[in-house]
């Protein structure tokens, strides 16, 4: 079906609305999350041979299966594996936060930059081995300097990614998926011994159980069901259209591709193409940017005339991919920017993970006695608030 912009309006802003996690999975994250965290190891095993039918017999994996897995790496793949992680390596090496400190009139003011100490990486199961995700979430936290760093994934774990993690270095890896591995990184277990922060995408629950342990624990964003939109105009070639939408859904369950163009035969096109793609013709391109701002998507390729000329109108959004040679998938594999994006309207206040996600900014706050005789109005700014011992703590030291 083709949606009509604006006199469909109501419709999309439905659709659009649709995208927010389902109350009834809240709940069921909640018992889950719950379970864990009271009952620990014993939770987790459960869980697991209810939701992936494995018996666990342990919940970490060696560092032996890490070693074996990594030499039956085809060489061929592991070459292809390697260019990614320097292309990935060199791209967030210019996004690490530097420190700074300025001295003035008897103060200094600055921020220091530290690493988050420990921190959890989920890694999706589901139908492929993701070793992508893996690079693009274990890359910039080793960049930021994170000093611990524990992977959790679904069992049966891919001998590929396994292997990967024996490659950079990662030594502490669990067969733990969905909203339990969650738990188990927010609040330990008896295996598990819980981390200060949460990176990775994942399935709905996953990032379900995000939302619910955010405050406990530090999350990167909410990276949930894949999205992309496309924004096209009579210029756009269908087929490249039609394969940014299908590559998409490749990911399964819960995926949306949506298409927002203002040529009435690229709609028609692409709706004989891809049924389960969402198809919105627009009377303008302004009208295709505000619906995408709306939207918020994961991913937004440009195919239009003049791509570059949009930039300035797109607000909201993980990734964009001006350009019609600008597929998805290579930056889901090798461009360099991380592939965990926020979804789910959640770009509007999200941004993708990178070196600084994985990095605090302490503030520096350094006086003289000149420095609080040139800043002696602080004096009357606590007697205003009536915090008198405020007050004195200043006064004190002029």
């Amino acid at each position: 079906m083709i949606l009509k912009y604006p006199s469909d309006e109501k419709k999309i802003y439905e659709l659009f609305e649709d995208f927010a996690i389902d109350e009834k999975i809240i709940e069921a994250v909640k018992k889950i999350v719950l379970s864990v965290k009271n009952e620990g190891d014993s939770a987790i095993i459960e869980f697991t041979e209810r939701f992936d039918k494995i018996r666990l017999k342990s919940i970490k994996i060696s560092e032996e299966e890490l070693q074996d897995a990594y030499k039956r790496i085809k060489k061929g793949d592991l070459t292809a594996i390697k260019f990614s992680i320097k292309n990935i390596t060199n791209f967030h090496k210019k996004g690490i936060r530097k420190p700074w400190k300025q001295t003035k009139d008897g103060k200094t003011l600055g921020e220091i930059v530290r690493p988050i100490r420990r921190v959890g990486l989920y890694i999706p199961g589901g139908k492929f081995p993701l070793i992508s995700t893996l690079l693009m979430t274990a890359i910039p936290a080793k960049i930021a300097g994170c000093s611990e760093i524990a992977v959790c994934s679904p069992p049966p774990i891919s001998e590929c990614i396994l292997g990967v993690c024996f490659l950079l270095e990662l030594r502490e890896v669990y067969s733990i998926g969905g909203a339990q591995a969650i738990a188990a990184f927010a609040y330990g277990t008896e295996s598990v011994k819980k981390v200060d922060f949460i990176a990775g995408p994942g399935n709905i629950y996953v990032t379900a159980a995000k939302k619910l342990v955010f405050g406990d624990v530090g999350i990167d964003l909410l990276a949930g069901p894949s999205e992309v939109l496309v924004i096209a105009d009579s210029f756009a070639k269908q087929e490249f259209v039609e394969l940014e939408l299908l590559s998409q859904l490749e990911h399964g369950e819960g995926t949306k591709a949506i298409l927002i163009t203002t040529s009435n035969t690229l709609a028609k096109k692409i709706e004989s193409k891809v049924s389960q793609a969402i198809i919105i013709l627009a009377k303008t391109i302004d009208d295709c940017c505000f619906l995408s701002n709306e939207f918020a998507p994961e991913h937004l390729c440009i195919h239009t005339k003049n791509p570059e000329s949009l930039l300035p109108k797109i607000e909201s959004v993980g990734a964009i991919f001006p350009g019609q040679y600008s597929a998805v998938a290579l930056g889901d594999y090798i461009a360099g920017p991380s592939h965990v994006l926020p979804t789910g309207r959640s770009a509007r206040f999200f941004s993708g993970l990178s070196v600084s996600s994985f990095q605090k900014k302490i503030s520096l706050i350094s006086y003289t006695k000149e420095g609080v005789l040139k800043d002696k109005s602080s004096i009357f700014l606590a007697e205003l608030e009536g915090l008198k011992r405020h007050k004195k703590s200043i006064k004190i030291r002029i």
